[in-house]
């Protein structure tokens, strides 16, 4: 933590809370703008061990619990040696006790004479738990078969039955129902009907649904897990679909590989679809084997990566494309860049490939950034501006929209994305961009971005800057959430 920095807004933050304090010092000061600064990039606490400079922060500020069923009154909360925010404290331990209530429910089991013969093993087991339990948690990396099994799944049930396909993200939906009639296939905020985060749980009010399947929970917080959690009724069937070892959330832990450890969690391993060496490459990345890693990968060795992507993002078109064309182009073949700033940061890039193309009177892909219900346009669509004042999107039905450009939710040229935006997709050729200056980059980031490839990736960038990113995981903080997990399992096993 010593060598963390933090910005003005986190000492402004720490100087208002020692206002509360009798005997405020610089020391003080120091250690709750670090916290701050900590909280912003994702943690959800802190460790004393690991971060002494905490420990100069006492009453009346910070409460010591000991028994985890006090309910908390001060700022901070101390327990195990972990610093939190009492809001945070009290997120996870909602999160558990809703977890809890769902693995209680006493359904009645599901009979089906499905002909499961084309599935493996692990995809007949994971069907069989979801009609015996509550809950089923299906894991596993591009291309093991999660949604193939999920249509054979939703075959087994009831005609009548009441079933709900969701994810974070409209893109993750529709992939998620592609051949499954029937369903109500909807994002995760228009199942339970948010327009903010921050909208207050109404107690006791469930969805109405006999099966709940959440696509790419990986992208999941936990203040969304909360509200998805504490909406599920005690006639629901709850299946988690997702790869805990993609990256967690912007801005916040996500809870979903600390599910991953519950016994009714299985893991799809047969590749049904990706392409060998990129499952390789993926492997190799999770084992931190640099050595094979680069024995496997292609690393762009041109020495002008933008006119490189003129180039490409050309398409072979000699002249201005349609937009329908373009948009076609566009779903086999992407930028990504683990950074927004720098010259190699997605902003850098988009705004240099934007005015060269709108020189040659090229159409200009963007993205939305910002789901707008009204329009019906969601976060991470992209669609093409072909004039100055107007853009098209497709639709559900594949038919072209127009809009004005005036009227868009906020948006970002679309040549390249972050790797946190791409999270959901996929396309047949990628070029991945890492930073010479990777610190404060993790595996995570880098598996993620290799995952969204199908058939190729080019790597940009230079091998210490991956090794450096295959070493660092991502700080996956849920300390007390963890902690109650491994204390059920240890009770179910007495």
């Amino acid at each position: 933590m010593d060598s963390f920095t933090h910005d003005p807004i986190d000492l402004h933050l720490a100087q208002r809370i020692l206002k509360y304090d009798p005997s405020p010092t610089p020391l003080k000061e120091e250690a709750l703008a670090k916290f701050f600064a900590n909280m912003r990039e994702g943690a959800l606490y802190l460790s004393l061990d690991k971060c002494p400079d905490l420990k100069v922060l006492e009453s009346p500020l910070v409460q010591d619990i000991l028994d985890i069923e006090t309910i908390p009154t001060l700022p901070f909360v101390r327990w195990n040696q972990l610093l939190y925010l009492q809001r945070h404290w009290m997120l996870e331990k909602k999160v558990f006790h809703h977890l809890e209530r769902i693995l209680s429910f006493k359904l009645t089991p599901i009979t089906s004479s499905i002909d499961e013969t084309k599935l493996d093993e692990e995809q007949r087991l994971a069907i069989k738990n979801v009609h015996n339990n509550p809950l089923t948690i299906i894991t596993g990396g591009p291309g093991t078969g999660k949604t193939y099994t999920i249509s054979f799944l939703v075959k087994t049930f009831p005609e009548s039955s009441r079933i709900a396909l969701t994810a974070f993200t409209a893109k993750a939906v529709k992939k998620l129902s592609e051949g499954i009639p029937g369903a109500a296939s909807l994002t995760l905020h228009s199942l339970l009907k948010l327009r903010n985060i921050q909208e207050p749980i109404e107690e006791g009010h469930y969805l109405p649904y006999d099966l709940i399947i959440i696509d790419e929970c990986s992208m999941i917080d936990g203040a969304l897990w909360l509200k998805i959690l504490s909406s599920i009724s005690y006639s629901t069937r709850l299946v988690l679909l997702g790869d805990p070892m993609q990256l967690p959330p912007i801005g916040s832990d996500g809870f979903f590989s600390h599910f991953c450890t519950l016994p009714c969690t299985i893991s799809l391993k047969g590749v049904k679809r990706a392409e060998g060496l990129l499952q390789k490459l993926s492997e190799a990345t999770l084992r931190e084997d640099a050595e094979e890693f680069f024995k496997l990968s292609t690393f762009f060795e041109g020495k002008d990566l933008l006119s490189a992507l003129k180039e490409i993002f050309t398409f072979g078109f000699t002249s201005p494309p349609t937009p329908e064309e373009l948009l076609e182009k566009l779903k086999t073949f992407r930028v990504l860049s683990c950074v927004r700033r720098g010259v190699r940061g997605i902003d850098h890039l988009n705004r240099d490939l934007a005015d060269h193309f709108r020189s040659k009177r090229w159409p200009i892909p963007l993205m939305i950034t910002r789901n707008d219900y009204r329009l019906q346009l969601s976060n991470g669509q992209t669609g093409i501006q072909n004039s100055s004042e107007t853009a098209l999107f497709e639709d559900d039905e594949k038919q072209m929209r127009t809009f004005p450009i005036a009227l868009l939710p906020p948006y970002e040229y679309g040549y390249a994305l972050s790797v946190h935006k791409a999270q959901g997709s996929e396309y047949d050729h990628l070029f991945l961009i890492i930073p010479e200056n990777s610190e404060g980059l993790s595996k995570e980031l880098l598996y993620t971005g290799i995952t969204r490839a199908k058939k190729n990736i080019t790597l940009v960038g230079n091998k210490d800057s991956v090794k450096e990113m295959m070493s660092h995981p991502s700080r996956k903080n849920s300390g007390l959430l963890m902690w109650l997990i491994k204390q059920r399992l240890e009770k179910r096993n007495d």
